[in-house]
């Protein structure tokens, strides 16, 4: 008989309680050897509470398919203890007290964090990106808060580390024009007076 991994079962008992209870819809981040993200919803009929439908998603699909959305470079961070953790020393983050579970581009993406670790707190991220300069590039990182396992203490941030050096050169271009643009304007007017 095999054994059960504690990490990789649910409390789908308090799930349960909460979306019937509430008759409202449930997230929730897991976190074992893999991150999966799962939805609780009610099934409602004749206004009452009949059942619940559990969805599960892995965060590594979501993941890939954020970076072919956005352009950008995507890394999963989860806080806290991870159980059974296999994740290689490389990607944990002690200043934010964190293991990166997915990543894009590892070799540009993984020393950029590690950096950021030590500059700024995770938390920040989500209120105001961090811009930082890399190989000449312009990079602007920020956070979005996926939520916490209600049944442990880890937490899940998706990380978003976008170039924005094309657009801060047409913003300078512009900046330029618009400033040239109106010196000229000025003059001629002076010179009509």
């Amino acid at each position: 008989m095999g054994e059960h991994n504690t990490a990789t079962i649910l409390p789908i008992e308090s799930w349960i309680k909460h979306v019937i209870n509430s008759e409202s819809p449930l997230t929730t981040l897991r976190c074992s050897t893999i991150c999966q993200q799962f939805a609780a919803a009610p099934i409602l009929a004749e206004g009452e509470s009949v059942g619940m439908v559990v969805l599960a998603r892995s965060l590594a699909d979501v993941t890939r398919q954020a970076k072919e959305v956005s352009n950008s470079e995507i890394a999963t961070l989860v806080t806290g203890s991870i159980e059974g953790n296999s994740i290689a020393q490389a990607r944990q983050l002690d200043a934010w007290n964190g293991h990166l579970v997915a990543l894009t581009h590892e070799e540009l993406s993984l020393a950029l964090l590690q950096r950021a670790a030590t500059i700024v707190p995770v938390q920040r991220l989500i209120e105001e990106p961090l811009s930082l300069q890399h190989n000449g590039r312009n990079l602007e990182l920020s956070a979005v808060y996926m939520g916490e396992d209600t049944t442990s203490s880890n937490a899940g941030y998706f990380l978003l580390i976008s170039d924005i050096t094309d657009q801060l050169k047409a913003i300078n271009q512009d900046t330029r024009t618009l400033l040239v643009a109106g010196v000229i304007g000025w003059l001629a007017a002076e010179l009509y007076c």
